[in-house]
């Protein structure tokens, strides 16, 4: 390098230093100085990029100030020292990083010598500092509740290297939930629950894992006015619609004076009861009579309670060893009717040759998705040609609430050639009805199928078989009965069921014809060769 161009060079990267804003600032007002470029090695690696800070120090008093920057002509980066100081004191260096916030302490130090140069461009003064990785320590232990319908946000914590990254490593977030790679567990819960998952923090240097979990609760319909009045009574209770306990957690109590709400909760599932069952408080400070309303989060729907009791401090309801304390919710339930086919789509019974054998039956599923007995139902076959297909039953009776039954559908047998379609429909009184197709279709048997020149034929070369992608098929010589002049016209390929897949015409004057059957699944498969005298029907396998 030219020297004045090296000067040159190393001016204006000096003035550029002294623009940039620096963690550390220098005190001011020696006679002499120290100089020189430095270079900072962390763990062995020269650091390139402008926000490492290089500080020289006499004590606790800062000498010198700079950030590293790039001089184009090395493509280093140097912090360019200026030292100030006296003849014989100690120097040491610290360094700043300006993006992580970290400083650094060395064990390296420099001997004041003025005007000495502390390091050159082609060897500058090396600052030596060293970490050790840091693997993440996830902090975070516990996280709150959340509600349904309430916006959740919690982020999540860890110790470590930095930047850390958080996944899902198992189980699931409650539903409207999500966790982002900055750690945040956002979002609007949707279901109630109690949801256990792992969560995983990933940095440089290694991982963590930690069980978490978060319980949803729903919002309360009515609020318990806790505080306001000096007493309280309790009632252990259940709740039942109709004579029939709902077995829900998504029903709400609630206990009034009047309009005024005297206390709420929810029903919950006690296992060592194994039922659904309410520890409600009810707040009071004189008689007054009680009633009682229950609020279903799950439809929305709220019920007057036929129940009256009379408040009394620190009296119970269904106190053991007494039952529960029952309410009694005796509701108008809007009837509906209607059911379900399991599997609900059409059923192709796919392809079969003239003379088959009898069919497996397609089993159907019928439940009951109302909230009324069905009555009895009609199954039945339409179309053109229902006619060509069994059912197995074509009444049958009428199906309780949640409960189910089932039948069956079969192509006959003895069915010629040609393509079958019906449609099924089970039906009955109050516009229950539900339907599906079904399809079948009969081919020819290949009229002839040659196998060797030992059955006095000329044989079809086809080969590579078994084959991964091309399939090459040409005419051998010899034989007799007229396929000395075989020239093969088109080629049709088949699956195992007698369903076709492709069709290829070809060049009659060509003797070797090529076709791709690389898109196919492994498996087996039937060639139709159609020459100018037979039709020749054989297998190939695709690999």
């Amino acid at each position: 390098m030219k020297p004045f161009v090296l000067i040159v060079s190393l001016c204006a990267f000096i003035i550029s230093n002294t623009m940039a804003q620096t963690y550390w600032t220098p005190a001011t007002g020696f006679g002499a100085t120290m100089t020189g470029p430095a270079v900072v090695i962390l763990n062995g690696t020269e650091l390139r990029g402008t926000l490492i800070e290089v500080g020289a120090f006499c004590g606790a008093q800062c000498r010198s100030a700079a950030k590293l920057l790039h001089f184009p002509p090395t493509d280093r980066y140097f912090a360019p020292m200026n030292i100030g100081g006296n003849d014989g004191e100690i120097i040491t260096l610290k360094v700043y990083d300006h993006e992580t916030g970290i400083e650094y302490e060395t064990e390296q130090m420099i001997t004041f010598v003025t005007n000495a140069s502390v390091g050159t461009l082609d060897e500058p003064y090396e600052v030596f500092i060293y970490t050790t990785a840091v693997p993440p320590v996830i902090t975070t232990t516990t996280l709150p509740k959340g509600k349904v319908g309430e916006e959740y946000e919690v982020t999540l914590s860890a110790t470590g290297d930095t930047p850390i990254t958080w996944t899902l490593a198992s189980g699931s977030l409650p539903n409207g939930l999500t966790l982002s790679p900055a750690g945040v567990i956002s979002g609007v819960p949707t279901l109630k629950g109690t949801y256990n998952f792992t969560v995983q923090a990933d940095n440089d240097a290694g991982n963590a894992v930690k069980a978490l979990t978060i319980t949803v609760d729903l919002q309360m319909k009515w609020s318990s006015p806790s505080g306001v009045y000096s007493g309280s009574m309790t009632a252990f209770s259940y709740v039942t619609i109709n004579g029939v306990d709902p077995e829900s957690d998504y029903l709400e109590i609630g206990a009034f004076n009047g309009a005024e709400c005297r206390g709420a909760a929810m029903v919950d599932y006690y296992a060592s009861l194994s039922g659904y069952y309410c520890f409600l408080m009810i707040y009071g400070d004189a008689s007054f009579p009680i009633t009682f309303k229950v609020y279903d989060h799950a439809t929305g729907a709220e019920y007057d309670a036929e129940n009256v009791e009379i408040y009394t401090t620190n009296a119970m309801l269904g106190a053991p060893p007494e039952p529960p304390y029952e309410i009694i919710v005796l509701a108008e339930i809007t009837p509906t009717y209607s059911i379900s086919l399991t599997p609900a789509t059409h059923k192709d019974f796919g392809v079969e040759t003239v003379g088959y054998s009898a069919l497996p039956a397609h089993g159907v599923t019928v439940s009951n998705t109302g909230n009324q007995p069905t009555g009895n139902l009609t199954v039945a076959l339409s179309g053109a040609n229902a006619g060509s297909f069994t059912l197995s039953k074509t009444t049958i009776n009428s199906i309780a609430v949640d409960e189910d039954d089932s039948f069956t559908v079969v192509p006959n047998t003895g069915l010629d050639v040609g393509s079958y379609t019906a449609t099924v429909t089970v039906s009955g009184d109050n516009d229950i009805m539900e339907s599906f197709e079904v399809d079948f279709e009969v081919v020819k048997k290949p009229n002839a199928i040659i196998e060797d020149e030992s059955a006095g034929l000329q044989k079809i070369t086809i080969y590579p078989n078994p084959t991964i992608g091309q399939l090459t098929i040409s005419p051998a010589g010899g034989g007799s009965r007229g396929w000395k002049e075989l020239t093969i016209e088109s080629i049709e390929v088949f699956d195992i069921y007698g369903r076709k897949i492709s069709s290829h015409h070809l060049i009659p004057s060509s003797s070797h014809h090529q076709i791709d059957v690389s898109h196919l699944a492994k498996g087996a498969y039937l060639l139709k060769i159609n020459t100018n005298n037979k039709v020749v029907i054989s297998k190939f396998v695709k690999d």
